[in-house]
């Protein structure tokens, strides 16, 4: 099967019968990657060791203001010093960070919040109400006890930044469909998001909130 087939006979009845039913007419991604363009984001570099930190978070200042690009930079434990993230800090370019996780290949089993962050960091991004998005690392994620002590005293000790933790917490939540399985690992999470609003008892109509507002809410508590 081509490339084209498979959109075709796969993906595009996939998406008709279970991804359009379930989006909203606005949609804010809050998650998503340099070159990810032409739609409304919170965007960053690819948040590794071998990223070029000062070239990546550079060029998402010069991109900001668009419209649909809401930079976060790129930051960490012992990537800046307090003078060098005020400086970074002080145009109104940046939304907040996307935590540096410092690993190569999957060896962070053993990080922990504390690893990741510190207050050189925090301080500036709490009266400023920064977002700060967080990768949760170790193997059992935010279900390890270890990572929700960490999120815990991230909350407690710095409560006007504001503390997101990417991809859900890194909990697994797969899509059973044994008779068709989509190319686009998109294509399998907003079927897994619209399982669990409905195992809590979310509407499909009230979905726009996770879809759009909750973010969008977070993002307007930065700019006013």
């Amino acid at each position: 099967m081509t490339e084209q087939e498979r959109y075709q006979r796969v993906d595009l009845p996939f998406y008709r019968a279970e991804i359009r039913p379930v989006l909203p007419r606005g949609v804010l991604d809050f998650h998503a990657h340099v070159g990810d363009n032409g739609y409304r984001a919170m965007r960053f570099g690819m948040p590794t060791p071998q990223a070029d930190i000062e070239l990546t978070n550079r060029c998402l200042a010069e991109a900001a203001g668009t419209g649909w690009l809401h930079p976060l930079m790129l930051a960490g434990k012992g990537l800046a010093s307090p003078a060098e993230l005020e400086q970074a800090l002080a145009t109104p370019a940046f939304k907040g960070y996307k935590v540096l996780l410092n690993w190569f290949g999957d060896d962070y089993g053993q990080r922990t919040i504390e690893d990741m962050l510190s207050p050189v960091e925090m301080e500036p991004a709490e009266p400023l109400g920064l977002i700060v998005l967080l990768h949760a690392p170790r193997a059992g994620r935010l279900a390890d006890t270890v990572i929700q002590e960490g999120v815990r005293a991230l909350a407690q000790g710095y409560p006007r930044a504001q503390v997101v933790l990417a991809h859900c917490g890194r909990c697994a939540y797969r899509v059973i469909t044994p008779d068709i399985r989509a190319s686009f690992m998109a294509y399998e999470i907003v079927p897994a998001i619209r399982r669990a609003a409905e195992r809590a008892g979310i509407a499909t109509g009230e979905m726009e909130a996770i879809f759009h507002d909750n973010g969008a809410r977070l993002l307007a508590r930065v700019e006013a």
